[in-house]
């Protein structure tokens, strides 16, 4: 299948014209797609291109509820929820994201689980990093990587990567007199 704007987007040069003349490629025209009836996700995605403004808002919020409905996976209903939020941040430049969420009914998205998910995985991970940064200093005072690995509650292993051995104090001490 090849999508084009319109008839006239159709390429002329020699090398296109044997692959789209071959009855392994269907034509597709945004302005026609219309005319497809109710499809798949994927399809009534694609009819949101050629739409003027707030028939375009219209069916991508009304798009969004489909999503909801029929797409059992958080993550997936996610994915096309970003997709038509993609299109339309495309299609409205001027629109903000806020906005954008707004219309399409996504300010409560901090009460799904997925969010949730997001968030404490963002959490964990800044945990992490605070260990992780505070390795040389530990290892500064004079801790073992063992130690350092006992009370960060990490592995060994992990320690090691980031571990910076004291460094021995080579200042001369004066001679006594």
């Amino acid at each position: 299948m090849v999508l084009f704007g319109s008839h006239a987007d159709e390429p002329t040069a020699e090398p296109f014209e044997v692959l789209l003349e071959s009855r392994h490629v269907q034509r597709v025209y945004l302005p026609e797609l219309a005319e497809l009836g109710d499809g798949s996700f994927g399809l009534e995605l694609l009819k949101l291109l050629p739409l003027k403004s707030r028939l375009a808002l219209a069916r991508a919020h009304a798009l969004a509820e489909r999503a909801r409905r029929e797409i059992p996976e958080q993550s997936e209903q996610r994915n096309a929820i970003e997709l038509i939020e993609k299109l339309l941040a495309a299609k409205f430049p001027v629109m903000t994201r806020k906005e954008i969420e707004i219309m399409l009914n996504l300010d409560d998205l901090s009460h799904t689980q997925y969010y949730k998910d997001i968030i404490e995985r963002g959490r964990s991970e800044g945990k992490l990093e605070g260990k992780l940064e505070s390795i040389p200093k530990l290892s500064a005072i004079g801790l073992s990587i063992r130690e350092i690995a006992e009370v960060l509650e990490l592995s060994e292993q992990l320690v090691s990567k980031y571990f910076n051995p004291p460094k021995k104090n080579k200042r001369k001490r004066p001679a006594p007199e």
